[in-house]
């Protein structure tokens, strides 16, 4: 049985959607902003941004390796204002 993309890790919200906010939030949006946006209760963005800055680091470390065993020439990755919102 083919369960929709809905259905994946208990989320009721799209992978699209969540990206979505977050871009929003690396962006400068507020939370509650986010939230009217997309018609979601503004606790369940803050939780998905509170969970995201929590792992930020871990995901930044992988997909940086990643990065760069794909292109040795990458260069480095500067530290931007956030950690969510580092740069290459």
């Amino acid at each position: 049985m083919l369960l929709p993309d809905i259905g994946l890790l208990r989320r009721r919200d799209g992978v699209a959607v969540i990206g979505a906010a977050l871009e929003a939030h690396v962006a400068g949006q507020g939370y509650r902003r986010i939230a009217e946006r997309f018609g979601v209760p503004a606790d369940t963005v803050r939780g998905w941004l509170g969970r995201f800055a929590a792992r930020a680091e871990l995901l930044r470390a992988h997909f940086t390796r990643c990065g760069v065993l794909l292109d040795p020439g990458l260069g480095p990755v500067l530290p931007a204002h956030s950690v969510v919102a580092d740069e290459c």
